[in-house]
C-alpha cells in the first residue's frame, strides 16, 4: 500500500525551502552555497546533482517535487519527502474529475492509462515513497487560468494557494522556459508548456504578495 502523508505536512517545510527549477538559467548563477543553506531544497522530476554544477545549484537535495509522469526517472527512496502536485489519489490514480479539463494533456494521458499494466508497475515503484498530494480544489484553480502547467508553478501556485505565503527568494531559476536552454543538464530548448501564461500568473502572484 502506498503511504499517503496529508498535504498539511507542507507548512512545516514550505517556509524554509528552497524551490530549484532545472532552468539553464541557473548555470553560472553561481548560488549552490544559498540553496544548500536552507533546511529544505526541493529539485524538480528529473533534476541532475553532480560536482560540475555544485557552484550554481548545490548539491542539497531532501525534498523531490515530480509529476509521476511515465518519462520521470525513479530515485533511491532518501528524500524527507515526495511532493506531486497534481491530485492523485493514495493509489497513485488520478482523480475522477480530471477528465473536465480537456486541455490538459497529462490528465487526459494519464486517465486513458488508467487500469493498463503500465500504470500499475507505476504506481508500485512509487509504494515506498513518503507522498504528499496536491488537493483536487487547489489544481482545478490552477487549471481554469492554465491549462497546463509545469510543475514548478504547480508547486509554487499550491504552496500560495494552500498556505497563502510565497516568497520569492525562495525560488531558483523560475525563468518558465524563456531561457535558451531549458534545463541546466542538457541542450534541448523544446517545451510544451506556455512560458508568456506562465511567467504572467507568477508576476500577478509576486504583484498580489507584495514580493516585487
Amino acid at each position: 500500500m502506498l503511504e499517503h502523508y496529508p498535504s498539511e505536512a507542507l507548512p512545516l517545510i514550505a517556509k524554509n525551502m528552497a524551490l530549484v527549477s532545472n532552468s539553464g538559467s541557473m548555470l553560472g548563477s553561481k548560488k549552490g552555497h544559498l540553496i544548500d543553506s536552507y533546511n529544505n531544497v526541493a529539485r524538480f522530476n528529473n533534476y541532475v546533482l553532480k560536482e560540475q554544477y555544485n557552484v550554481d545549484i548545490g548539491a542539497k537535495s531532501n525534498i523531490w517535487v515530480t509529476s509521476c509522469w511515465h518519462d520521470i526517472k525513479l530515485r533511491p527512496n532518501t528524500f524527507d519527502y515526495v511532493l506531486v502536485p497534481k491530485p492523485i489519489d493514495s493509489f497513485l490514480l488520478p482523480s475522477a474529475n480530471w477528465h473536465y479539463h480537456n486541455g490538459d494533456l497529462d490528465a487526459y494521458e494519464t486517465v486513458k492509462l488508467k487500469g493498463d499494466t503500465a500504470t500499475r508497475e507505476r504506481i508500485a515503484q512509487f509504494k515506498d515513497y513518503r507522498m504528499v498530494f496536491m488537493p483536487l480544489d487547489i489544481y482545478h484553480s490552477i487549471i481554469k487560468r492554465h491549462h497546463h502547467p509545469s510543475t514548478g508553478l504547480l508547486m509554487i501556485w499550491w504552496i500560495w494557494k494552500q498556505f497563502n505565503f510565497f516568497n520569492a527568494g525562495n525560488h531558483f531559476g523560475f525563468d518558465f522556459f524563456t531561457a535558451k536552454r531549458h534545463h541546466y543538464y542538457h541542450t534541448a530548448g523544446f517545451s510544451t508548456h506556455n512560458s508568456k501564461s506562465e511567467v504572467n500568473i507568477y508576476n500577478e502572484l509576486k504583484m498580489a504578495t507584495g514580493d516585487v
